[in-house]
């Protein structure tokens, strides 16, 4: 059975001995003579390779996972809630069985709902080398994982504003000890020589 070759693969990453691909020949050209279509008013010229009206259109060349519980974890996610999407997709031990996509949904959630992250790290650099098609010692993996796992810096803390009562009363003891602190020195009483 001969070996397939990584679709992923750019052309200079493949081995010198291995055969090259062998490119499918164009079977949908057509050499037309310029100035051969011309386009009346009421026609517009048709593309040349362009589905017909009736013709459906072909499917996306994007990479789609059609695992059910992305749409539940989704939805959680928008919410902002990690412990749902963490209770959702199972423990950091378990997670081997989940693709790469959702492993590294499960790091993140692990991550943020809990203060031990030390298994999501790990989970998370598996789960990009995965996605990347790396080696998991590989630095790329290493650095991503650890950059979406990152937590920043938590602000300083918001306290509440004091009571109504407490601010009143700091600023009428500001007002009296700086009014007899103006009076000291404008009545003589207190003298400073400069």
């Amino acid at each position: 059975m001969a070996r397939r070759i990584d679709p992923r693969a750019e052309p200079e990453s493949l081995r010198p001995d291995a055969p090259a691909p062998i490119a499918p020949a164009p079977t949908d050209v057509v050499n037309v003579p310029s100035g051969a279509i011309e386009a009346s008013p009421d026609t517009s010229p048709e593309v040349v390779g362009a589905p017909a009206p009736h013709e459906e259109a072909p499917p996306s060349s994007r990479v789609t996972n059609v695992d059910p519980r992305i749409e539940g974890v989704e939805e959680a996610l928008v919410r902002g809630d990690w412990s749902r999407v963490a209770k959702d997709l199972g423990k950091v031990e378990d997670a081997g069985s989940l693709p790469p996509n959702l492993g590294l949904v499960c790091a993140l959630a692990h991550a943020e709902s809990s203060t031990d992250a030390v298994g999501a790290n790990e989970l998370a650099i598996r789960c990009m080398a995965a996605i990347f098609g790396v080696a998991p010692e590989s630095r790329l993996a290493l650095l991503l994982a650890k950059r979406l796992l990152r937590k920043n810096p938590v602000a300083w803390r918001q306290r509440a504003a004091p009571p109504a009562r407490v601010s009143l009363l700091i600023v009428l003891v500001t007002l009296v000890v700086g009014g007899a602190v103006g009076w000291l020195l404008t009545s003589g009483i207190v003298k400073i020589r400069f």
